[in-house]
């Protein structure tokens, strides 16, 4: 299988890969993250940040966490927000959607301290774009400093020429 670092690869396949040649794949711990570049307003207010993917490794997202404030208050375990906004993610990668609908946020994603854990990871290939849409449902409420984190792997191929 001679795969020259650019052709995609599927998550079950790179396990594979790394289990038959453990010296030629070096993991390291990643974040990426998505952050709203405004405020996002009451009713139906929404953001689209982006992120790219390092061109010289596959992501591999095993958790993620989300952050967001109102009017920039402090937050205790007690008083930590719970954003009504819904996340849709768009992979340019894989050429799709996540999700079949957008997700309420705190249904994907949960805090930096408890993240949630994807029960199967996702695999975003080199220089994929990772979209994201997030649309406020709440009445009146504005979220302000909303960020989406993306928790996991890069994976480097140190022989992207072998067979």
């Amino acid at each position: 299988m001679n795969n020259n670092g650019n052709d995609p690869v599927n998550y079950e396949d790179l396990m594979l890969r790394i289990d038959k040649d453990p010296t030629r794949y070096v993991r390291a711990y990643a974040c990426y993250s998505l952050q709203a570049a405004a405020d996002i307003a009451a009713v139906n207010g929404s953001a689209s940040p982006s992120v790219k993917i390092d061109s010289a490794s596959l992501f591999v997202w095993t958790k993620g966490a989300y952050f967001c404030d109102i009017a920039a208050g402090a937050q205790t375990d007690s008083s930590r927000v719970i954003p009504l906004m819904t996340v849709q993610l768009s992979d340019s990668g894989s050429e799709r959607q996540l999700f079949d609908r957008a997700q309420p946020i705190s249904s994907v994603f949960g805090t930096g301290e408890i993240p949630a854990i994807l029960p199967v990871p996702y695999l975003f290939q080199k220089s994929s774009t990772l979209q994201a849409l997030i649309t406020n449902f709440s009445a009146a409420t504005v979220y302000r400093n909303t960020m989406l984190t993306l928790i996991g792997y890069r994976v480097y191929d140190l022989k992207p020429n072998a067979g």
